[in-house]
């Protein structure tokens, strides 16, 4: 999308434009996977050997 800003506009239009340009992006809701996850194992070497690969 394309927005054609002049020099007359205010302040206030261009940020309503601005605003329209931008897509709403969904919060990732964290608490939901809380506790899902069992770990096995030391966490920092299980980091380790993802990194690795």
């Amino acid at each position: 999308m394309t927005i054609v800003i002049t020099k007359d506009m205010t302040r206030k239009e261009i940020d309503i434009l601005l605003k329209k340009l931008k897509p709403k992006q969904k919060l990732f809701n964290a608490k939901k996977y809380f506790g899902k996850f069992k770990w096995i194992g030391d966490p920092l070497e299980i980091q380790r050997e993802w990194r690795d690969e």
